[in-house]
């Protein structure tokens, strides 16, 4: 069949030149050419005429040659690859074109793939602190929380904010207040576990979540932070000083999900508040 349709091809390509020869021909018997042209002249747009029809056939069989025949061999090299034969007079073209293409669209789906994980790295990382946000907080605590549950093991919640952030934005401008997150997080990060999950909520607040963790043991890692606030050094490094309060809760055999020890460790965290800030409440 593809000998044939070639066959066909060269069929038409011959009878459209036909056409042009004999519009052509006609044209020039109808007009009488010969009257105003010299046999020189003539002689020279036959030869460009020629020319022109030459240059037209090469361009068209070039173009079948390069595309239209293998196409045409397309349903034959299918056929023949799923019996497991593969025709390979016929497959030159589409094992360099074919590959290229694959490999292409092979590299454009890893930098895709990349691109992909990157972007979904960054939507769980908080951008001025570099730890995690308030969304990988649940999607894996959730986990966390599962397993703790089956396994009747323990696991707390800290959740604290820094006193009157807004005021020392105001008063030293949003830099320093930028600078006391970033240093509380770098203080926060030296006295818990990496098995530990510490995360912005956003704003001044932020939430660690201990596994195997009991409600005693959360309060030392608070009050090892706090401590930590007091010191000169750290006050130097803040630029000023400043205070936490602290919430805490820990897992209990009636939560469903981490989010019901997370809202009481925030209602502990208020209440720490009311109560003259720079303290740790429990819930």
């Amino acid at each position: 069949m593809q000998k044939d349709l070639k066959s066909f091809f060269f069929l038409i390509s011959s009878a459209l030149l036909f056409v042009l020869l004999s519009g052509s021909f006609f044209a020039y018997t109808y007009f009488d050419f010969a009257k105003y042209l010299s046999p020189h002249e003539q002689t020279q747009l036959f030869m460009g005429g020629l020319s022109v029809f030459a240059i037209i056939f090469l361009i068209l069989y070039l173009f079948a040659k390069k595309f239209l025949f293998p196409i045409l061999d397309l349903s034959r090299v299918v056929s023949a690859q799923k019996e497991g034969n593969t025709p390979y007079e016929f497959t030159p073209f589409f094992d360099d074109e074919i590959s290229f293409i694959n490999e292409h669209l092979v590299g454009i789906k890893q930098a895709l793939d990349k691109d992909v994980d990157a972007l979904d790295q960054l939507s769980l990382v908080d951008n001025l602190t570099g730890i995690k946000n308030r969304r990988y907080f649940f999607e894996f605590g959730e986990g966390l929380f599962k397993l703790a549950k089956r396994n009747k093991e323990d696991l707390s919640v800290i959740m604290f904010d820094i006193d009157n952030l807004k005021t020392i934005n105001v008063k030293y401008g949003n830099k320093t207040g930028d600078n006391i997150l970033k240093v509380l997080t770098e203080v926060t990060e030296r006295h818990i576990r990496k098995s530990d999950i510490l995360s912005r909520f956003g704003g001044e607040e932020f939430a660690i979540l201990l596994p195997r963790a009991s409600h005693e043991d959360a309060g030392i890692v608070a009050k090892k932070i706090q401590n930590t606030l007091e010191t000169p050094d750290f006050k130097h490094k803040a630029d000023t000083y400043f205070s936490i309060s602290v919430g805490i809760s820990s897992l209990c055999e009636e939560d469903i999900f981490l989010r019901d020890i997370t809202l009481r460790a925030d209602a502990a965290l208020l209440k720490a508040k009311d109560n003259g800030r720079n303290r740790i409440e429990f819930s």
